[in-house]
């Protein structure tokens, strides 16, 4: 039996999928398996998965499309694994994941969550224009790690003040089976709603008290043309994406009382985020959602993406006239024209720290994510 399970589920990508599976099918050791959950796709996926050939390699394919949230169910009955990780058929896998594991889980069995921060690359093809072929290189002290309680972040998390893409999800995390069945135990299932990866990051904070956070990512995040994350981020340039995901999925959602039917992002977490309140606390009431903090928060954020600005202030003003709210407590800023600027070279955090190198993959030759983890690999491992 393997000792880790990584599981890529798709759905008519095979154009990505190679690159990804690749990188997994890459990786360096042996007591791992790659689980590849086919939702229904056309057979340009099976011969994918069947050129590589491996007996690491399982492929589970539904013949029937489910909806997200169940093929990833699906997907973890197929795995052997007692740590298990998930990769958009976009990312990739680091070949130095499982050694970095190994090293981190000896002599420490108690352990339930491991988490870190991902590389990421935008594809060429991705629907943001001035992010198109960009690499962003994490740096730093590779071999440390943290112990984060996770009672602390999960507060951060519920009262709006820790962002989205800091939670521990399956997709930036090994988890083991035991944190898996004890959210199964209260939940029903591990990922009971439309938005898997989001309702992980919050279960895993709420199923464990501490998790060891590393400063090496064991992944990169990919963007490509199908990201459904972009497409809802960015309407006006995903609108096709977005569209298509609701055709076959739907939008099964159950809208939280506090809030509007809304495409806006901040409202489809917060509703999220709700659901999870529901799921795993019983509706906790200092969890619950503070409609302020997000009208706010959307209105702090109302130029940054192109041609939301309207609906945006309209979703603003539904929610303050639904609660009663004063107007005149928020500050609406007038409409801006967004100018973006592709980038290359140092990012740096709020702290004036450099995390990060910004890298044109135009310039040294990307085409997709596995040349990226190449070129990452050679620069900082």
């Amino acid at each position: 039996m393997p000792r880790y399970s990584i599981v890529i589920p798709t759905r008519e990508r095979a154009d990505t999928l190679r690159s990804s599976l690749a990188t997994a099918m890459a990786m360096e050791g042996d007591d791992y398996q790659v689980v590849v959950q086919d939702n229904a796709s056309g057979p340009g996926t099976r011969a994918v998965v069947e050129s590589f050939a491996s007996p690491k390699l399982v492929y589970s394919r539904s013949d029937t499309l489910l909806p997200m949230s169940e093929n990833w169910e699906m997907a973890l009955k197929a795995c052997e694994g007692e740590w298990i990780h998930f990769i958009g058929d976009d990312d990739a896998m680091m070949p130095q994941a499982i050694a970095a594991l190994n090293a981190v889980l000896s002599g420490k069995p108690e352990l339930e969550l491991i988490a870190w921060d991902p590389h990421s690359y935008w594809w060429p093809d991705c629907i943001v224009p001035h992010l198109r072929n960009r690499l962003f290189v994490k740096i730093g002290d590779f071999n440390s790690a943290n112990m984060v309680n996770a009672r602390v972040l999960e507060k951060d998390y519920f009262e709006q003040s820790l962002d989205w893409n800091m939670l521990p999800m399956v997709y930036n995390s090994f988890v083991h089976r035991r944190l898996i069945d004890r959210v199964r135990e209260k939940a029903g299932s591990y990922f009971p709603t439309i938005a898997p990866d989001i309702f992980s990051g919050i279960a895993n904070l709420w199923a464990v008290e501490r998790f060891i956070k590393l400063n090496r990512p064991l992944n990169m995040r990919g963007t490509s043309r199908h990201s459904i994350g972009m497409a809802q981020l960015f309407p006006t340039l995903g609108g096709a994406v977005a569209s298509q995901f609701t055709k076959e999925y739907g939008d099964g959602r159950p809208l939280h009382r506090d809030l509007i039917p809304s495409q806006h992002s901040l409202v489809l977490l917060a509703n999220e985020s709700c659901l999870a309140n529901f799921l795993l606390h019983d509706e906790r009431s200092d969890y619950a959602l503070s409609i302020p903090k997000l009208v706010a928060a959307m209105l702090r954020s109302i130029n940054n993406t192109p041609g939301t600005y309207d609906e945006t202030l309209s979703d603003v003003k539904k929610l303050i006239a639904k609660h009663n709210l004063d107007p005149d407590q928020f500050t609406i800023p007038a409409k801006q024209g967004i100018t973006y600027v592709a980038r290359s070279g140092p990012v740096f955090d709020e702290k004036g720290v450099v995390e990060s190198l910004c890298i044109d993959g135009d310039i040294v030759g990307l085409k997709n994510v596995a040349d990226a983890v190449r070129l990452a690999t050679a620069m900082v491992y």
